[in-house]
């Protein structure tokens, strides 16, 4: 329904997104944090034991990463301004550790 879609929301209100709601002249952008790896699962040559624990682990996490691509294409189909961020893991070892 295109009525329901976020950019016809924004046409509707008169505007085209772009903005910014608090009149600063400042641009909206949407921003969505996939994750790094998500490219990865499944691809043929892959050593799935050399790549990090969300690659090695997606089926068994319910394949997180494989839902996490699928949501940047819709962002990326959506017409919006938009950022994707894919963070990789974070730990609490010392750097280089």
């Amino acid at each position: 329904d295109e009525a329901a879609s976020p950019g016809a929301t924004a046409a509707a209100a008169g505007g085209n997104g772009s903005e910014g709601e608090n009149g600063s002249g400042m641009g909206c952008q949407f921003v969505y944090v996939s994750s790094a790896g998500v490219t990865r699962p499944n691809r043929p040559g892959i050593d799935v034991e050399a790549e990090p624990p969300a690659v090695k682990l997606n089926d068994a996490l319910g394949g997180i990463l494989t839902y996490k691509l699928k949501g940047e294409d819709c962002v990326r189909a959506s017409g919006l301004s938009y950022s994707v961020v894919r963070p990789c893991a974070l730990t609490e070892e010392d750097e280089g550790a």
